[in-house]
C-alpha cells in the first residue's frame, strides 16, 4: 500500500537566497563596500551587520541609490553607470571572497524543501543576486540538486524592479503557478488546490516587503538580524 501523501497547507514555498538559503550576507556586504570603494570612491561604515540593515535585501542598483542619497552624491553620480561598474566588482570580489571562505547552506534547508516535495508544494527562489551570483551560491553551498529547475529561480535581474517591490516574487510565483496548472489535470487535482496561500521565507526587511506586496506570507528567520527587528514586517518569525 502507498504511504498517504501529506496534506498541502500552501501552495507554493519561495526562498531568498542570501542569509536564507546560504549564510553569505557578510561576504556580500564585504564585497559592496569594497566595489563602492573601487568604483566610486566612496568609503561607507562597515560593521556587520547593523551598517549594512539599509540595504539588506537590495539589489545593487537599489544599494548605490540608497547609498547616492545618503551619502549626498545624488546630484554628481549617474547612479546607473555606477551601479553597473559596483555590480561588475562586486561579482569578482565576492567570488574571490567565498571561494576562499566557502559558503555553508543553512541548516534545515533540505529537509523544508524535501517536505514541500512530500506535499507535492513547488519550490523557487527570490533573490536580489544576479543570475551568476545565485548559481554560485547553489553551486558552493552544495544546494543545486535542492533547487535543479533553472526556470524557478528567479533573479532581480529579470524584473523591473528590485525589493521592496514585489516584482522579484511575483515573477517566481507566476512561474510555479504555471507549472501547477500544468500538473494539476494529471496529478488530480483542482484549481483551487493551488490558490492556497503561498508563503517566502526572508532575511531581510525590504524582502518581507517585497513579499507582502507581492500577496504572500512573509515567514522572517533571523539570520541576519533579530527577530525584534523582523517581526513587525513579518506574518511570523521561525527560528
Amino acid at each position: 500500500m502507498a504511504a498517504p501523501v501529506a496534506p498541502r497547507l500552501y501552495s507554493r514555498l519561495v526562498f531568498d537566497c542570501d542569509g536564507v538559503l546560504v549564510d553569505s550576507e557578510r561576504w556580500s556586504c564585504a564585497a559592496l563596500a569594497d566595489a563602492l570603494q573601487q568604483a566610486a570612491g566612496l568609503e561607507i561604515a562597515r560593521e556587520y551587520p547593523r551598517d549594512f540593515a539599509p540595504v539588506f535585501g537590495c539589489s545593487v542598483r537599489g544599494a548605490v541609490e540608497h547609498y547616492a542619497a545618503a551619502c549626498g552624491k545624488g546630484g554628481e553620480w549617474d547612479v546607473p553607470k555606477v551601479a553597473a561598474e559596483v555590480e561588475r566588482l562586486k561579482e569578482g570580489i565576492y567570488k574571490q571572497l567565498t571561494d576562499e571562505a566557502g559558503i555553508a547552506p543553512f541548516e534545515g534547508v533540505h529537509a523544508l524543501v524535501a517536505d514541500a516535495h512530500a506535499r507535492s508544494i513547488p519550490v523557487g527562489i527570490g533573490s536580489s543576486g544576479t543570475p551568476e551570483k545565485i548559481a554560485h551560491n547553489l553551486r558552493s553551498a552544495g544546494l543545486c540538486d535542492v533547487f535543479p529547475v533553472e526556470h524557478f529561480i528567479v533573479s532581480a535581474s529579470y524584473v523591473a524592479r528590485g525589493k521592496p517591490h514585489p516584482d522579484v516574487y511575483i515573477e517566481a510565483a507566476r512561474r510555479l503557478r504555471e507549472a501547477e496548472l500544468r500538473s494539476i489535470s494529471g496529478a488530480g487535482e483542482t484549481v483551487e488546490s493551488i490558490e492556497q496561500p503561498w508563503i517566502v521565507i526572508e532575511d531581510a526587511i525590504l524582502g518581507l516587503q517585497a513579499a507582502r506586496a507581492a500577496g504572500a506570507l512573509a515567514v522572517a528567520v533571523p539570520n541576519t538580524l533579530t527577530a525584534t527587528e523582523l517581526a513587525p514586517h513579518a506574518d511570523a518569525v521561525v527560528a
